[in-house]
């Protein structure tokens, strides 16, 4: 008797579900797909997918009340996975990850209001890291450390977008060049 109940009540929830939920669709004039989405009626949010022309997927994720909002992932017109990373209110938030066109990682660190800001990492599209730094408000600033080849080759604070302090220089094989002083 339970498990007769027990399925009713998935049947049911599935049938709820069912009639809270549209499918709708839009295509490009030559009638491949441009957009799909799964409309909650409830309150009108809904989770998207566009297209470019071809049939290749663009973008990914939900939208509510007209704004972006979730987890996101954008591509190339390669279908290669070009961002991913979360939105607030539409707003850019939380860690995200940028890709080079071949799939390795470009960038990859937070988000705080649609800017970037905390520890960042930047990669050359061969894979090797370019660059550590801190950013405030889409400016560099703290510790920054940039390699060539995968060998540090400098380092020191930034304010403001502006180096700061002594920094020191490292020659291909990664031993101690020279000191520069900015104030």
């Amino acid at each position: 008797m339970r498990f007769i109940l027990l399925i009713s009540f998935v049947f049911s929830f599935a049938n709820l579900t069912a009639q809270n939920e549209q499918y709708e669709k839009d295509a490009y004039p030559d009638n491949s797909l441009k957009e799909e989405r799964w409309v909650r009626l409830s309150d009108k949010a809904f989770y998207q997918k566009k297209y470019y022309k071809g049939g290749v997927l663009k973008s990914v994720g939900q939208i509510h009340a007209g704004v972006k909002e979730a987890y996101w992932k954008s591509y190339y017109a390669d279908a290669s996975i070009e961002s991913e990373g979360w939105y607030v209110n539409g707003i850019k938030e939380k860690y995200w990850i940028h890709y080079h066109s071949n799939g390795n990682t470009a960038s990859q660190g937070p988000y705080i209001k649609g800017v970037r800001n905390g520890w960042w990492k930047e990669f050359g599209a061969d894979g090797e890291i370019l660059k550590e730094f801190r950013l405030k408000d889409d400016k560099e600033h703290g510790y920054l450390k940039e390699y060539s080849k995968g060998v540090l080759v400098r380092e020191g604070v930034m304010v403001h977008g502006f180096p700061w302090g002594t920094w020191k220089h490292y020659d291909s094989k990664g031993e101690l060049e020279s000191l520069h002083t900015f104030e």
